[in-house]
């Protein structure tokens, strides 16, 4: 059932323009992301980043965490999973082609203190 709806709502909102910014809620937070719903599987947001971060708040993540992310594409998991405990941090990796993103989208959600990126470059910012 929980598949069902989040799939559901993501149907409704990848129809938007390709670099249409979106908005994702969670709990009491908005997230504000720019994504490509024409472009490359990464440059997408999925339903199963909902049900897998939902998965891991009520299962797993009950104090401080380093999450590592790989293939994190526009990062809407990564941001998720920072905002789940007070002091967990994300280090959201992918492809240098999606760094760009990933980075406008942390950045426009004040969460650059809580997720790290990293390219297979090695270079980290």
């Amino acid at each position: 059932e929980r598949f069902r709806k989040a799939h559901r709502a993501r149907g409704r909102r990848c129809t938007a323009l390709a670099h249409m910014p979106q908005t994702e809620p969670y709990g009491e937070r908005t997230f504000q992301l720019k994504s490509d719903p024409s472009g490359a599987t990464g440059s997408k947001t999925w339903s199963a980043s909902e049900i897998f971060s939902d998965v891991l708040r009520e299962r797993v993540l009950s104090s401080k965490h380093t999450i590592l992310e790989l293939g994190c594409g526009a990062g809407y998991m990564a941001m998720r999973l920072a905002t789940v405990t007070r002091g967990t941090r994300v280090i959201a990796t992918d492809v240098p082609s999606q760094m760009r993103n990933l980075k406008f989208n942390v950045n426009r959600n004040q969460l650059r203190h809580a997720v790290r990126h990293q390219s297979n470059s090695r270079r980290s910012t």
